[in-house]
């Protein structure tokens, strides 16, 4: 007979030097840690947590810092500093090492991570990772119309296709809300 796996979503708070780090985890297994995009919180992962959960593995998502109740300084932080702030949650619920996944944004600190903490990773994981942006001014019109002001619902639609953030055929309806703009 299965055992049932518990899908339930907890939310842990981590110390990380002068940050306090929000993260959600269920399941139990070998960990899956999820840093997600820039300006988005764990929250983003929660279905994929259910599903990673439900095939034997323990799913951790990360907020950063401003993101979902993380908290910290942002004076001169790096890359590096939200790869500790990860590295100091694999530490806390003792779950190295870790297969460290990283979406859009979040591929740099997930790369980062494995770089200043390999032995906190077993393998690293990269969704939608782009490096420089090849098109900057369709990173322009995303970033200056979607990130710092709040469009319309039709604006945010257009500009997502028009940036290249979404395909035509793809309904980019599911990035409306989850923004953490001040960060």
């Amino acid at each position: 007979m299965a055992q049932a796996v518990d899908s339930a979503i907890r939310t842990v708070e981590v110390a990380a030097g002068p940050a306090t780090i929000v993260a959600r985890t269920c399941g139990a297994g070998d960990a899956v840690l999820m840093n997600p995009s820039w300006a988005r919180g764990a929250s983003d992962f929660d279905d994929l947590m259910r599903a990673v959960a439900a095939t034997g593995f323990r799913a951790i998502a990360i907020s950063p810092r401003g993101i979902e109740g993380s908290e910290g300084p942002f004076e001169g932080m790096t890359t590096w500093d939200m790869a500790d702030d990860a590295a100091a949650v694999i530490e806390a619920l003792q779950a190295a090492p870790v297969h460290v996944l990283g979406h859009a944004g979040g591929n740099r600190v997930a790369r980062a991570l494995a770089t200043r903490h390999p032995g906190l990773v077993r393998t690293v994981i990269l969704l939608a990772a782009g490096g420089r942006h090849t098109i900057p001014e369709k990173f322009k019109l995303f970033s200056e119309q979607t990130l710092f002001r709040e469009p319309t619902r039709e604006e945010f639609l257009a500009i997502m296709h028009a940036s290249g953030f979404f395909a035509a055929h793809v309904d980019p309806s599911v990035w409306l809300e989850g923004w953490w703009r001040a960060v």
